[in-house]
């Protein structure tokens, strides 16, 4: 008895089968994709899977006035959309944390406030009134802003 197709050296592909092939690693191209453009923020944020930007700067804040960083402790970071705070804004507001104030966080412009002048180095002219740094908007401030 002779057996049929049991000789061949190399499969064939069919074309189906590339055709699936392409569309998982479209799919899984996509889905990388979209992961790293911060897509599945809005999927954490409804399952609080991770810590707020607040909470987890405060965190970082013990670590930056134990290890003495004033660099670190008094730069500005977005916690939300155009919402700037620093570790001294943590730390006289949100009793919760426990941590050493380390700098009062003085700035280079005498008689300005450092909130200002971040706004002054960092935010647009015509975004002043929108964007907030430790509580209160960049013309709170007496900031100007950058003007294009």
């Amino acid at each position: 008895m002779k057996r049929r197709g049991l000789n061949k050296k190399g499969a064939e592909t069919s074309p189906l089968s590339v055709i699936i092939a392409i569309i998982i690693l479209a799919v899984v191209a996509i889905t990388v994709l979209y992961f790293f453009t911060g897509g599945f923020g809005q999927l954490t944020s409804k399952f609080e899977l991770l810590p707020s930007d607040v909470e987890a700067l405060a965190q970082a804040c013990g670590g930056y006035a134990s290890a003495g960083f004033v660099i670190d402790y008094c730069a500005f970071r977005d916690v939300t959309d155009d919402n700037y705070i620093n570790c001294k804004y943590i730390y006289d507001n949100y009793k919760d944390y426990e941590f050493e104030n380390i700098n009062d966080c003085d700035t280079e412009i005498p008689l300005a406030s450092p909130e200002a002048d971040f706004c002054n180095k960092n935010v647009k002219a015509n975004k002043i009134d929108k964007v907030f740094v430790n509580g209160m908007t960049c013309s709170g401030h007496g900031a100007s802003g950058i003007i294009d």
